[in-house]
């Protein structure tokens, strides 16, 4: 039987955590030999997240080969390395039964030609989904709870505020800065577009950042920020 391998990282970090292309791939030709697969090629996505899979070229070829029916089996290290969204899961499984292709899973000992191995293979998509998931509401609450506390987040000053240096950084209001915020809001409350905001700040020589013009994009940021943080 011959097969494709697939692999994927999404960050160099992940070199440090055995899951570098390199551990992939060497893994990946050893189970082929071990369970007599004849290996046709590893294709390998680089710093690319698996939301997607639409957006992943090496993964594309892999698929464009079971379409064409030129392997019979897809082996990958995790299914994490390969999707991270059940509809996809589904997507892929359904596209795999179709064209008679099995796919192995070296770390979940998976194997979808039995009806159980296609079983658990969506079950275990549907569980890295909800994982990823849970990652990004966890991450969004410590980011809400940091920024409630007056601690600076990343990225530049935001408008209204200057960080102050120490073990902690933490931000404070810039008194001049947060009287163009409130101004800017109220005017928004009134009905009054981004865009006239905008001009009205412009003509009256208000600087956004750094000196620079306001936009609709920059203004209506400020505007949300400021909104979120009256709740």
């Amino acid at each position: 039987m011959s097969a494709i391998g697939y692999a994927r990282v999404s960050t160099i970090c992940q070199a440090e955590d055995g899951v570098s292309l390199a551990a992939q791939r060497g893994k990946i030709s050893a189970y082929c030999t071990l369970h007599g697969l004849t290996l046709a090629g590893i294709e390998a996505d680089e710093g690319l997240s698996a939301k997607a899979m639409d957006h992943r070229p090496a993964l594309q070829r892999v698929l464009d080969l079971v379409r064409a029916k030129k392997v019979d089996a897809v082996v990958v290290l995790s299914l994490s390395r390969l999707v991270r969204n059940t509809r996809d899961a589904l997507d892929l499984a359904e596209l795999l039964k179709a064209k008679g292709v099995a796919l192995h899973s070296i770390s979940e000992k998976l194997d979808t030609t039995s009806a159980m191995g296609s079983f658990f293979f969506t079950i275990m998509s549907a569980l890295a989904e909800l994982e990823r998931r849970q990652i990004g509401e966890r991450t969004a609450i410590a980011l809400r709870h940091k920024r409630a506390a007056g601690e600076k987040t990343g990225g530049a000053e935001p408008y209204g505020w200057r960080a102050v240096p120490g073990p902690v950084v933490r931000l404070k209001p810039v008194p001049e800065e947060q009287a163009v915020i409130k101004r800017a809001l109220r005017r928004h409350r009134q009905g009054q577009s981004l865009r006239n905001i905008c001009a009205w700040l412009n003509r009256n020589g208000i600087p956004a950042k750094q000196g620079g013009a306001w936009s609709p994009g920059t203004l209506g940021r400020l505007i949300k920020a400021a909104k979120q943080s009256a709740v």
